[in-house]
């Protein structure tokens, strides 16, 4: 039986997202918080692909000197993540939350 539109029990439940006074931060699973997704170029076929930020500052900035060294991929673009606008982090979305009320 639900009571006031809640499972029994929910409606005053501090750990419920509904009842919190500030919006509950969870990290971004797009860019899995980092707020930015790098990616490296692939010299011979021209496509990039997404990659670490540690291995995007390892590669080399120029094609020339990549490929004087037999190296297949420069650093590619850096994008802001769309889904949390380079904040790493996206407001906790209520309607995933999976309360452990039972419904009578």
């Amino acid at each position: 039986m639900m009571s006031s539109g809640y499972p029994i029990g929910a409606e005053f439940d501090p750990r419920a997202p509904w009842n919190r006074i500030e919006p509950t931060m969870v990290k971004c699973k797009a860019c899995n918080g980092n707020g930015y997704h790098w990616f490296a170029y692939h010299i011979d076929t021209g496509h990039e692909t997404e990659c670490t930020e540690g291995i995007w500052n390892s590669l080399l900035v120029d094609e020339d000197e990549a490929f004087s060294k037999g190296e297949n991929c420069i650093r590619g673009e850096v994008e802001k993540c769309s889904v949390c606008d380079g904040e790493g982090e996206v407001e906790y979305d209520y309607e995933d939350f999976e309360p452990d009320y039972e419904d009578y």
